[in-house]
């Protein structure tokens, strides 16, 4: 047995677990135990938990036309926290039935945007809030014909009014680097005037969800480099970091860096020798704005770092 599997805890006891709502999604209040890293058990601890579904999560994609069609609908979540909460997403939806993954996507590529997919191709499968949430994700690309592209759909029946657009890959990459400068500026407004540095901890609860640390690593005139990184404190974690280019002229931001790969291609030919995603660029994009989102929702400090 190895070091990593000796340390790695694999105990719970859950005291207690009672239901406190039940409607389309429930609320489970939970009293448990988990053994610690060092060893022994935990003091009992209180958790609130969100059982959801499971959810598919696809981004269509016509690599004739090089578009993405992106969908647009009111979110509750959204309202009070953003001026807008009309939010551009992916085709998405729960698990709620006998399917799979799979299923879910085509049938809702059909009622939210009108689509059928000629190929589904695995992106990754993820947790996206596993501090309060029960929810996983299947996340897929999806081979479509974007020529009629368009128009407004959605199921009657569960109030869905969806907006759908075609958009040309790289107006999609730019819109996300655009919500990325803004997320920055707002997390470090002084970058292009001084070598700023912030580590912001990220809690659900009383629980510690990670540290995302930023840090200004080269600043020329119209440009700044940062260095973004997620802290663990457990050290035979790989610890995952980012460079990102902020233009501010442009007023953009895009990752240029990601572990030990460089300047990445708007698209890959799927398979390929360097084991690339068809879409990394917009994955790494996207995946640095859900870190900057989660700091300006849940970021409870900023310090400078030493």
């Amino acid at each position: 047995m190895t070091d990593l599997a000796k340390s790695t805890p694999s105990k719970i006891e859950i005291v207690q677990r009672d239901n406190a709502y039940q409607g389309f999604y429930k609320l489970d209040r939970v009293q448990l135990r988990h053994e610690k890293f060092e060893g022994g058990m935990s003091r009992v601890i209180n958790r609130e938990v969100f059982v959801r579904h499971d959810a598919v999560c696809v981004l269509p994609y016509d690599p004739q036309r090089d578009e993405v069609v992106l969908i647009e609908q009111f979110r509750v979540g959204a309202m009070g926290r953003t001026d807008n909460p009309w939010l551009v997403e992916m085709v998405a939806g729960l698990i709620d039935k006998d399917e799979e993954p799979e299923e879910v996507a085509h049938r809702e590529a059909e009622e939210e945007a009108g689509l059928t997919f000629s190929a589904l191709w695995p992106i990754t499968q993820y947790f996206p809030s596993p501090g309060g949430s029960t929810e996983f994700v299947h996340l897929y690309l999806g081979r479509c014909d974007s020529s009629g592209a368009g128009g407004v759909h959605g199921l009657e029946e569960e109030a869905e009014d969806i907006r759908v657009t075609a958009w040309a890959f790289e107006d999609a990459l730019q819109a996300a680097c655009e919500a990325n400068y803004a997320r920055l500026m707002r997390l470090l407004p002084d970058m292009r005037h001084a070598p700023e540095a912030r580590r912001i901890g990220v809690t659900h609860g009383d629980q510690m969800l990670g540290v995302l640390a930023l840090e200004v690593i080269v600043n020329c005139p119209y440009t700044t480099t940062l260095r973004v990184r997620q802290e663990h404190s457990l050290p035979w974690l790989p610890v995952p970091q980012l460079e990102v280019q902020v233009y501010h002229d442009a007023r953009m931001a895009e990752v240029i860096s990601a572990e030990h790969a460089r300047r990445f291609r708007s698209i890959y030919p799927y398979p390929n020798v360097f084991m690339h995603q068809p879409d990394e660029k917009a994955q790494l994009n996207v995946f640095l704005g859900e870190w900057l989102s989660h700091c300006l929702a849940l970021g409870h400090e900023f310090e400078a770092v030493r």
